[in-house]
């Protein structure tokens, strides 16, 4: 019977989710180059100097997006070349995507959908309730060991 080479660091069925997400990070990598691509030929396009400003202005602030985009085609062109760290971007996706929602929401461009919301809100009515819960059962262990304990004998000396 033949045993096959198994990886003791991996499961099968994480091995198998990896192989779902790699081609993900790698259609990431290329929409990000073709962004960096696009922002490249804006920049390109704009003129050398002006009296404002204004467009000196508009060029560093799309030189500094630039590099910020060809940083993360980097980034998912890492992920998809080296499978453990796909693996702890693919796992931590949801935190970046909450980076993204609280602003949007303050902003009132959207951000969380009523869903979450509505699911919040149930979260916390269930930790306000079990919170209760904890302090009555405090409240009530409390007053059980206060009377089962024995009456101090009274001092003569307290007024």
């Amino acid at each position: 019977m033949k045993r096959r080479a198994v990886s003791p660091s991996r499961p099968d069925s994480e091995r198998s989710a990896h192989a779902e997400r790699q081609p993900r990070f790698l259609g990431l990598a290329a929409g990000m180059l073709a962004v960096a691509l696009v922002i490249y030929l804006v920049i390109g396009q704009l003129p050398a100097a002006d009296a404002t400003g204004l467009v000196t202005g508009f060029s560093t602030a799309l030189s500094l997006l630039l590099l910020l985009v060809v940083a993360f085609a980097l980034l998912f062109l890492a992920a998809y070349l080296n499978s453990r760290f796909g693996l702890f971007l693919a796992d931590r996706g949801h935190y970046l995507m909450d980076l993204w929602r609280v602003p949007m929401r303050f902003f009132s461009f959207g951000g969380f959908f009523t869903e979450d919301i509505e699911e919040e809100k149930r979260l916390a009515s269930e930790r306000k309730r079990a919170r209760h819960e904890r302090r009555r059962y405090a409240r009530m262990s409390r007053k059980r060991a206060v009377s089962q304990q024995r009456p101090r004998e009274r001092d003569d000396n307290r007024p």
